[in-house]
C-alpha cells in the first residue's frame, strides 16, 4: 500500500474485473443498511454488470454512461478512487482532469456534484464526475479561456508543483 505522500508513478489505464465481495461482507453492509441480504446481492449482482471498471498505478474508475435527462447532453459517470483505498489528497484536481481526459477526451468537460443533503451519498473515499461526451460542448458556467502556470511561485501566486510540467 502506498503512502498518503508518495503515489507510484502513472501507468496507462486498463480494463480489470470488479473484486469479489464476501458473504461476510454482504451480512455487514445488509446489517448497516437494513435492508435484506437478497436484495443488497440482487443489487449488487446488478451493479456489477453494469459495471465498465479500469484500473491503473493509482486508481480504479467505474466508467458508465450517466442516465440520460432531456435537455441536457450525453454523459459518462466517472466513479473514482484510489486503489489503496485512502482520500484523494493534493493530487485530485490534476489527477481527475488526467482521468477524464484519458477516459472519456480532452475537449470534454466534467463537474464534480456536491448535491444537496437529501441526496448525498458518502460511503467511502469514492469520488464522482459526470462528463458531457461531445467533445467541445461546455457547462453554461466556467471559465472561458485556458490560462496554466506551473512553476512553484509567480509574484504572489504559489502553485503546487506538477510531475509533468512539459504540458
Amino acid at each position: 500500500m502506498q503512502s498518503k505522500n508518495k503515489l507510484p508513478s502513472w501507468t496507462p489505464f486498463a480494463p480489470a474485473q470488479p473484486l469479489p465481495i464476501s458473504d461476510a461482507h454482504l451480512r455487514d453492509m445488509a446489517k448497516n443498511l437494513n435492508v435484506p441480504i437478497e436484495q443488497l446481492r440482487a443489487t449488487m449482482e446488478n451493479e456489477r454488470r453494469l459495471s465498465n471498471i479500469v484500473i491503473n498505478s493509482r486508481y480504479q474508475v467505474d466508467v458508465r454512461d450517466a442516465d440520460e435527462v432531456a435537455g441536457w447532453p450525453k454523459m459518462k459517470w466517472l466513479s473514482i478512487k484510489r486503489r489503496d483505498r485512502a482520500p484523494i489528497g493534493e493530487e485530485r484536481f490534476r489527477d481527475f482532469q488526467r482521468i477524464k481526459n484519458e477516459l472519456v477526451g480532452k475537449e470534454c468537460e466534467a463537474v464534480e456534484l456536491y448535491p444537496a443533503e437529501s441526496r448525498l451519498v458518502d460511503t467511502a473515499n469514492q469520488y464522482h464526475l459526470f462528463v458531457i461526451i461531445e467533445p467541445g460542448r461546455l457547462f453554461p458556467f466556467g471559465f472561458t479561456d485556458r490560462l496554466t502556470q506551473y512553476k512553484p511561485k509567480v509574484g504572489n501566486a504559489v502553485q503546487q508543483p506538477h510531475e509533468d510540467a512539459a504540458e
